[in-house]
């Protein structure tokens, strides 16, 4: 039965006449909104990582790590080659740590604590501005042969999140509340009906910030901790991405995503107005490393069927899956129950026209 619903959707997808970018909405590239368009998009991510710490005597501490983040934005294109957009993300985090000591039967744990939390993310606000081989939605969504676009993106991230109080060991925040700046580029390469590429080059200047902060050993929840207000000046870093698409008709595209990204080194020093005592903040600091991310995603669309008059509710749907091989806020991957963490996404975004073609 398997076997004869996948022969039925490759033969029909064969038989309708593709468009390589009739369908977008997974993964960067260099598409803009048509002047008086709008955009809103749900996506609504689930994030789940487990820790594990053991101490010399042979106590532990098994912490099992949830988290929920659903960006809600608004895209305006202002100009047919300038789209203008800002995010809002609801963040929801929950942590469960669960502490046994060096005598405990097995499977009885001594305590159990839960901390949760939620808030406001970080924001972000940004301007997409196409520079080479724009083209108007129907040249878009009806195209062939090959073709190449680009822009530039300039993106500023406000610290408006909220990092886990420095006392809740093992919680985690909203967000690093401090700002980022942003500038990238973005590369689209269309081959034919059927396939798409988008090349992404971004950098990101994180900004210094100044807070309290646990300062002991990352890799050790089990000895006494000092607060100290800390200057912390994060390491900034690149990415490097790729994103190969294969449409499947007017409606349906399915994709994939490979990252590289470098972050720099992070120090810590102690800020004036110090509340805590000799305790040196640059236990905290983490080296430069390097990551992997991958994903998958697929996407049902209505937007060309719209362009094109045959339907007046044009929208996307999305469904992605994501996988990074590090933790990426310098958590030892030694403590880390597996060396990665995943995350599952449904999205949602709706276009409408404030003027211009409706």
């Amino acid at each position: 039965m398997a076997a004869s619903l996948i022969a039925v959707v490759v033969l029909t997808s064969a038989a309708i006449p593709l468009r390589a970018q009739a369908v977008i909405g997974y993964g960067d590239d260099a598409t803009t909104l048509p002047a008086g368009m709008v955009r809103l998009g749900f996506l609504n991510g689930w994030t789940r990582f487990d820790q594990r710490f053991t101490a010399p005597d042979g106590s532990r501490i098994e912490a099992d790590a949830r988290i929920r983040l659903t960006p809600i934005t608004l895209e305006l294109g202002v100009l047919n080659r300038l789209t203008v957009g800002a995010m809002v993300p609801s963040v929801g985090t929950y942590a469960e740590a669960t502490y046994f000591p060096p005598a405990a039967v097995p499977g009885h744990a001594d305590s159990l604590r839960m901390l949760g939390q939620s808030a406001v993310g970080d924001l972000e606000t940004w301007a997409k501005l196409v520079w080479l081989g724009h083209q108007s939605e129907e040249e878009r969504t009806q195209q062939r042969g090959m073709h190449v676009r680009s822009a530039l993106t300039a993106l500023v991230r406000l610290g408006t999140g909220t990092p886990a109080h420095a006392s809740h060991q093992l919680a985690i925040g909203t967000g690093d509340g401090q700002t980022d700046v942003e500038a990238a580029s973005q590369w689209d390469f269309i081959f034919g009906r059927r396939f798409w590429m988008s090349l992404v080059g971004r950098y990101v200047r994180q900004l210094p910030v100044t807070r309290i902060v646990r300062v002991a050993p990352r890799d050790d929840p089990f000895s006494p901790a000092e607060l100290a207000n800390v200057r912390i000046e994060p390491g900034n870093y690149y990415e490097l991405e790729a994103t190969p698409r294969l449409s499947l008709g007017q409606h349906f595209m399915v994709g994939g995503r490979f990252t590289h990204r470098h972050d720099a080194a992070t120090t810590y020093s102690a800020a004036t107005g110090s509340v805590g005592g000799s305790a040196d903040p640059s236990i905290l600091d983490v080296e430069s490393s390097t990551a992997t991310i991958y994903g998958f995603g697929m996407v049902y669309s209505s937007l060309a069927s719209y362009v094109a008059g045959r339907t007046s509710i044009p929208f996307e749907v999305t469904l992605q899956y994501t996988h990074t091989d590090r933790w990426l806020d310098g958590v030892p991957p030694s403590t880390l129950a597996g060396p990665n963490r995943s995350t599952i996404a449904v999205g949602l975004r709706y276009y409408a026209w404030l003027w211009g073609k409706r």
